[in-house]
């Protein structure tokens, strides 16, 4: 799941000697200052929704987020679900343009779902699982329940503490995104943002 990222780091150091050559300077000296690098890697849950990277490039002067294609099962039930969901236009106050659009449901969801209530809904489908194995001993279904449910506590945790750290409510997969990026840009100015993605991750982007 690291192969696409790991090229990425490889391709940096390419860039690095390309720029210092232009500029006349030590590649060592450029690296030392150089910022490049995955700061989010969002895959705690990464057969159940999506997966995204942020990474900065001082270089370039970008903050860029990455969503991953079409992977799991569960990724390519969200791409069938073509059905239409109107919600509200953000600039439906212009002239000539409508209050409402409509956008696929199954994106949609990917990136606004509220995170409590699919946590707690993951957490519930493997407790049924695990219920349902006929494999396991009664200890081994006691400790699986266990290990669940602490999971479900430590996102939940995970969800407070970025709340705590970015002042905000964080409801949804996109809220924590574009939280995280725009911290980064508050601590680089003068850097763009740019969002971008394979097959699934082209449309959530």
């Amino acid at each position: 799941r690291y192969g696409v990222f790991e090229t990425f780091l490889d391709e940096r150091e390419k860039r690095l000697e390309e720029i210092a050559v232009r500029m006349g300077r030590n590649y060592a000296s450029l690296e030392d200052e150089a910022q490049v690098g995955v700061y989010h890697f969002g895959d705690e849950e990464s057969d159940r929704e999506l997966v995204y990277a942020i990474f900065l490039d001082s270089i370039r002067k970008k903050v860029t987020v990455v969503f991953r294609g079409t992977t799991t099962a569960l990724d390519l039930k969200q791409d069938l679900r073509a059905i239409p969901k109107a919600i509200e236009n953000p600039i439906k106050g212009m002239k000539g343009i409508s209050a409402n659009v409509r956008v696929h449901l199954g994106f949609y969801e990917y990136l606004f779902a509220n995170e409590r209530k699919k946590q707690e809904q993951i957490t519930e489908d493997s407790i049924r699982k695990v219920d349902q194995d006929k494999t396991l001993s009664e200890v081994e279904r006691n400790q699986l329940r266990e290990r669940l449910l602490q999971q479900k506590t430590q996102v939940k945790r995970h969800l407070e503490d970025w709340e705590t750290e970015f002042g905000e409510s964080i409801e949804s997969k996109y809220d924590l995104i574009m939280n995280q990026a725009i911290a980064i840009l508050k601590e680089n100015p003068g850097f763009k943002l740019y969002i971008t993605g394979h097959s699934l991750g082209g449309a959530l982007a």
